[in-house]
């Protein structure tokens, strides 16, 4: 399972999911800490909100070491306990993390389920177009990634996000 939290919820799903592992991404990811996460179970990525909302397409060979940083950690989760993936509002970053993992480490399923899942799950996010992209240059899915971005629609347009239980598990997992 991934857990997709705001970071004003980020204790509350703590303790009620108990997490293998926690990806922090946001500006001033290297100050987070959360009591109970050791370092080496928590992942702090800075990608600020400019970065991930920037939808211009992605120039070949895009800075992508943050995307394979954040794959290669969530491929090490013990997947009988929940991922958790948490940004500032829950609504771009953590649910476009939330889907680059999914395709990464299940990649014989179509990108397209995993995008019509969360937008099944939630109406309010709106995955970073940016982070899509550069994870669709590094896993090198020829646009997939951003076709399955486009199928989602538009968010609602809220101002913070749920916390989300996508129910997941690798195929390497499996």
């Amino acid at each position: 399972m991934i857990i997709i939290s705001p970071y004003d919820r980020v204790e509350a799903a703590l303790k009620k999911f108990a997490p293998d592992r926690v990806i922090t991404i946001m500006d001033g990811a290297g100050s987070t800490s959360f009591a109970g996460i050791p370092p080496e179970r928590h992942l702090k990525i800075g990608y600020t909100m400019a970065e991930a909302a920037r939808t211009q397409t992605c120039a070949p060979h895009c800075d992508t070491v943050r995307i394979r940083q954040m794959i290669d950690f969530a491929a090490g989760n013990d997947w009988t306990r929940p991922l958790l993936v948490h940004c500032r509002l829950g609504l771009s970053r953590s649910p476009a993390a939330a889907l680059i993992i999914q395709c990464a480490l299940s990649p014989n399923t179509p990108e397209r389920r995993f995008a019509e899942d969360l937008r099944t799950l939630s109406h309010d996010v709106e995955p970073s177009f940016m982070m899509l992209a550069q994870a669709d240059d590094l896993l090198q899915r020829d646009g997939r990634m951003l076709d399955a971005l486009d199928s989602m629609g538009e968010g609602s347009g809220a101002s913070v996000g749920d916390v989300l239980r996508i129910p997941y598990l690798p195929e390497k997992a499996a």
